[in-house]
């Protein structure tokens, strides 16, 4: 019995033995990389990523894609960013979400680009929870979901150190609630100008919509009766704009629709009269 305690014993600790060397390679292949000893770092990383080590195979992936150290072979690079995407490398997980949402090296494939951000972002990437945040938000790759958008971002502003990205981030966010006030936004005298009022939906806050979109998707009784009263079924032009989810951008296109229309919206707007409403 204590005969085979003591080869217990020895076999562990020749495992141990074994597995340090594994570490140190990968520290000293990172240390190469950053040093820009490609050739060196190679070296070190290949073995690695040969017995499955998803760390090494990205940064292989990496440097096949930059042709550092050797020609660039996008195949090679794709083949080992799989392999550690596939092993829950977040960074490998990443860069094939943006490969895929941009169509790099690959056709591009927004589902594909979701999913491996879904991924990358349940293991904690921020930029990968900003850009899923951003696909729900738009539904590009994924079935629209407010919800889902509104929780990726704020975790992706979260974890953001203070600066211009996480402002980006937040504000991203915020748009999803922001809510749009005529007079403010666009001035009193444009409003009057052009004769806008607002009508609302059966939603009577951005978060009830966010946890009932389909309250979003008819309006309130009082704003079918102010509709009726105020547009007319014999105007022959009436501009319907809704606030969808950024206050800016519906801003920023309602001054461009009125400052610049084609000839023949400016020739319709200034001799029929318009009936404009923002819901």
């Amino acid at each position: 019995m204590a005969r085979a305690t003591r080869h217990t014993l020895l076999i562990a600790m020749i495992g141990l033995t074994l597995a340090q060397p594994s570490w140190a390679s990968l520290d000293d292949g990172l240390a190469a990389y950053d040093d820009g000893d490609y050739l060196a770092a190679y070296r070190e990383l290949r073995p690695l990523a040969d017995i499955g080590d998803p760390a090494a195979q990205h940064m292989l992936a990496r440097m096949f894609f930059a042709g550092q150290g050797m020609p660039r072979d996008a195949v090679a690079a794709l083949a080992w960013e799989r392999k550690a995407a596939d092993l829950g490398e977040a960074a490998a997980q990443l860069d094939l979400a943006t490969r895929y949402e941009n169509g790099i090296d690959m056709p591009a494939d927004m589902e594909q680009a979701a999913k491996w951000y879904g991924l990358a972002a349940q293991h904690g990437a921020p930029v990968a929870q900003y850009r899923l945040g951003l696909l729900y938000l738009n539904g590009t790759g994924v079935a629209q979901d407010l919800v889902t958008a509104h929780m990726w971002l704020n975790l992706a502003a979260a974890k953001l150190p203070p600066g211009e990205a996480r402002s980006a981030v937040a504000n991203a966010r915020d748009a999803v609630r922001a809510e749009l006030e005529l007079e403010k936004q666009l001035g009193t005298d444009f409003v009057r100008q052009w004769g806008l009022f607002e009508v609302c939906t059966r939603a009577n806050s951005k978060d009830e919509f966010l946890l009932q979109p389909a309250l979003g998707r008819s309006f309130s009784e009082a704003s079918r009766s102010d509709l009726l009263k105020r547009c007319s079924s014999r105007n022959d032009l009436q501009i319907a704009i809704g606030d969808g989810l950024s206050v800016a951008a519906v801003s920023a296109f309602l001054r461009s629709l009125t400052a610049s229309p084609t000839p023949m919206l400016s020739t319709t707007l200034s001799s029929r009269g318009t009936c404009m409403t923002l819901a």
